[in-house]
Order: structure tokens, then sequence, then C-alpha cells
């Protein structure tokens, strides 16, 4: 049960003063091991509830040495300190009960048990005055991010430093930690959130280095997992008059469903008969369609969508869309700020390190996104896409494609003329990878009908994604982002006339999302 040195960055004093008493213990259990005589009842009873107790304190000392969880052990460091004291005091209050008259062990283990028996009673185990301080000073950092003052750099690398968070990827793991606490807490979620702020400040502004080759294949994988479309709208959730998703669906009198919206325009238009069906209405009454409101809503935040004019307040929907505390907020602010910067007047590694910062803070958060497009990321990225390195066009690429699924960020590449620099990527990317990224962001930005129309024009679009599907190694994205251009029904004549090389019909194209 002894810990391996340098373990703990916190609690060190409490956890080296539990482990030494136990390690004393150890001597007991060995000894009546050896010896195998049989004990009372009222022994037994004791080493039972003896037993449960040492398991607390495994797990309270594993908890301390967990990978990734330095910075939350701090922030927790008066809880765990008193959490140390009270299970020590059990152990004595345990051992004190212990019979030890009935027990066969020698008159030297007997002494050893009632001196740990003496020093637990006593349990003077507090919070060492090293964490107190660094607690306060991280609580101090928070309460800048509070504020929006961003801090003094030297600060935060002093709270670094003591946790002995070093390296990018000591940091990196400090925020997968915290996003799976966030993902799982109820109670805590503004400490988490400005936490994972802090770190991810941390990550981006003061670890200079990413190092791309050492990064472990679930990492990468992980990584790349993460870029390709894992689904295509399901046509019931779209208005069969707008085709796009129903925020607000409502059925009609002939039994169709459409969003509200959009039907009242055909009915204020004069319009009395369903539009899907031709059939006359007997009524201009609109039930709202309350079950499917909650499919489209779960399968919005099951695929990371924002619903656009949803009145739900449902937390598994908007809790991507808001920060989880002003911490957060400000802390995120100061990092696209940072990002920007590097993305214009960093270097190439710089640069790089940059793109592949925004492509992991732009991954599952809304209001990332939203901040990184405000601070101006998007032009810089599309520049990087020229690069003539690998890992900077995939990174750049990949960063466009997040951003890409917000609102802003499609309006921005596409106003910054970026349609051309990723058509270019889909064309002759320099890794397969990036192609395939390529044709993701071509789906998200066909998710509005203007670009949608800007893109079936584009005479080098089509026949772009349709020579991926070609070629079969990388199809899956290119696939699914020709059936988001079909959604223009003007695009769909484009696509037949690249199709026919491949012999594929148009219903296989129109039935792609059953395979998907």
């Amino acid at each position: 049960m002894q810990p391996p040195p340098n373990s703990f960055a916190t609690q060190r004093r409490n956890a080296r003063e539990t482990a030494r008493q136990v390690a004393i213990l150890s001597v007991l259990f060995q000894e009546l091991h050896d010896h195998g005589s049989a004990t009372s009842h009222s022994v037994r009873l004791c080493l039972a509830e003896l037993h449960v107790t040492l398991q607390k304190i495994l797990f309270l000392l594993q908890d301390c040495a967990r990978e990734g969880a330095r910075l939350w052990m701090l922030t927790k460091s008066q809880h765990v300190a008193a959490q140390f004291r009270a299970l020590i005091r059990a152990v004595g209050a345990v051992l004190d009960t212990l019979p030890l008259r009935g027990v066969d062990v020698s008159g030297e283990v007997k002494e050893l048990v009632e001196l740990v028996t003496k020093q637990a009673r006593r349990g003077k185990l507090e919070l060492d005055q090293n964490d107190e301080r660094q607690t306060k000073r991280l609580r101090f950092l928070l309460d800048q991010f509070q504020r929006g003052v961003e801090p003094d750099v030297n600060v935060v690398k002093s709270v670094l430093n003591y946790l002995e968070i070093k390296t990018w990827t000591a940091c990196d793991k400090e925020v997968k930690f915290l996003e799976e606490e966030l993902d799982s807490s109820e109670g805590e979620v503004s400490l988490l959130s400005s936490l994972m702020g802090f770190l991810c400040y941390s990550r981006v502004v003061i670890f200079e280095t990413v190092d791309f080759q050492s990064l472990t294949i679930e990492q990468t994988e992980a990584r790349h997992s993460t870029e390709t479309l894992s689904c295509v709208v399901p046509e019931d959730f779209r208005c069969p008059i707008s085709l796009e998703i129903m925020t607000d669906p409502v059925t009609i009198s002939t039994g169709q469903t459409y969003n509200r919206t959009s039907i009242q325009k055909w009915l204020e238009a004069g319009n009395m008969i369903c539009p899907k069906t031709r059939e006359e209405l007997t009524s201009t009454e609109l039930f709202p369609n309350t079950a499917l409101k909650k499919l489209v809503q779960q399968f919005c935040s099951d695929n990371d969508m924002a619903i656009a004019n949803s009145t739900s307040r449902n937390r598994t929907v908007t809790k991507t869309a808001e920060p989880g505390s002003p911490a957060a907020a400000h802390a995120m602010q100061f990092s696209s700020w940072f990002l920007s910067r590097r993305l214009v007047f960093g270097t190439e590694e710089q640069r790089t390190k940059a793109a592949y910062e925004i492509r992991l803070l732009a991954r599952s958060n809304v209001f990332n996104r939203a901040c990184l497009v405000e601070m101006g990321t998007v032009p810089p990225l599309l520049d990087l896409l020229a690069a003539g390195d690998k890992t900077a066009q995939e990174n750049a690429i990949s960063a466009l494609m997040k951003l890409s699924k917000h609102p802003g960020g499609r309006q921005v590449v596409v106003e910054s003329r970026g349609l051309v620099p990723i058509l270019n990527v889909l064309k002759i990317g320099l890794s397969p990878e990036a192609r395939h990224v390529a044709a993701a962001t071509v789906f998200y930005l066909s998710s509005v009908k203007e670009y949608r129309k800007l893109i079936g024009e584009n005479p080098e679009a089509i026949p772009a994604l349709v020579e991926m599907v070609k070629e079969g190694a990388t199809k899956k994205n290119a696939v699914v982002a020709i059936f988001g251009l079909l959604l223009r029904p003007r695009n769909h004549r484009r696509c037949l006339r690249r199709v026919r090389f491949l012999r594929l019909s148009m219903s296989w194209l129109l039935r792609i999302r059953l395979i998907l």
C-alpha cells in the first residue's frame, strides 16, 4: 500500500503518515497469516471493520495520486485532509477495541499495534501549509478570471509547477479529467467549468510545444474519429416545406407535420391544401407534436447540434451553448485572442500548435466556437491551409470544420472566400485525412441554403466529392456532403452528371442516410 515516490502532488505529508501507519499494521496482518491460528468472534469483527476502513484509505490514496486529477485534488485539499484525519481516527477506534490478549501474536507486534492506536487516536493530520497557500493562489486566479482580468502568467506557472504539471501533455490530461467530471457532475458545474477554463488557458498560453509524433495511437484514433460525420439528419426531422430541421413541429388536419413558422407562412398566403399530400385542409388548427420535438432535441444533443430558436431549457440540448461560469467564459476569450494573434504573427510551429488548440477547444462546445470565431481565427486558418506542412494543413482544416458547425463560423468562411482553399484541400490535400475533413467542412457549409447554391455552382466542388467516393478509402464524408448538396433541387442534375461515372442512381444517393 506504500505509494510510489513523487506520486502525490498534494497531501504529501498526510499520505506519507497514513502509509507509515498502515505499513506498521501490515506486520500484524502478516503474523496473523503466518500463525494461521483461530481467532475469536470479536477479533474477527474488529478485523472486518478494520479491513473496510483500510479499503477507504486505499481509495483515498488512489484518488490523491490519480493521473490528471492534481488540480482537482488541490481544490478539494481541505476536504481531503479532513478525510485523512477521520479515517486514521477510525483506525484508532477499531484498534482500541481489538482484544489483543486473544490474538496469537508476539509481544513486539502488540506493542507496535498499541503505538499505532495511540498515534491514530490523536490523528493530527492537517492541511499542509503549502497546499493551503497554493489553494489560495488558485482561488485568486479564478477570481481574476471571474472579474475579466487576465492573470499574471508567472503566478499561473507557480501553481502548475507546484502540482508538477510541466508539459502540454500533463496539462491536457488534467483537462480530460475535468471534462469527464463535468459530464457526470450535477452540483459543481460552475467550479469544474472555471477550473477547466483555467487549464485550457494554461495549455494554450503556457505550454508552447506539442510533440505530435508522441501522441499515442489511442489519442490519434480518438482525434480522427471525431472528424467523421456520424449521421445525416433523418428525413422525418426535416420540414417538408423548408427542408430544415424542425425546432417546433406541429401537425395539421391531414396528419402531416411541419415546422410551425413554415406552415404558418403557407396558411397566411391563403393556401388551404396540405403542401405534401395536396389534400384539402378541414381546419387551420395546428397541433404541437411534442413527441417529435423531444426526439429532435435528443438527436441534436447526441450529435452536438445547436437548436436555433428553441425555447426549451433542456440541459442536454443547451449545456454546450453557454459557458459554465463567468470565469470559464473570460478564460476562453483570453485564449481565443491569444490564438488569433499566434495564427497571424507566430512562427510556423506556433501557427500549427494554435490550429491544433482550436481543433481541441472547438470540439464539443458551442460557446468556445463562438469565441474563436468572434476573435478572428477563421481567416488565418484559411491562410494556413496553403502551408506545405501536412500536420499544419490537417490541424487547420479540422479546426475550420469544427468552427463551421457554428452559424457565425460558416458565414465568416464564405465571406472570407474560404470555399476555394477548402476545395483545394478536398482535391489535392497533403493527406487523406485532410481531404476527408475538407469534405465534412463542405457538408456543414451546405447546411445553409445560400451556401448550398454557392457550392453547387462551383465547377470543382461536386466533381471533387464524387472523385473521393470513387476512390473508396475515405468516402463517407464525401457521400454525406453530396447528400447535403442534393437538398437543393437544382444540384440534382450536376450530381447525376458526375455520378453516372460511378453507375450510381439518384435513389441510391437519397437513401444514403439509411446506410450511414
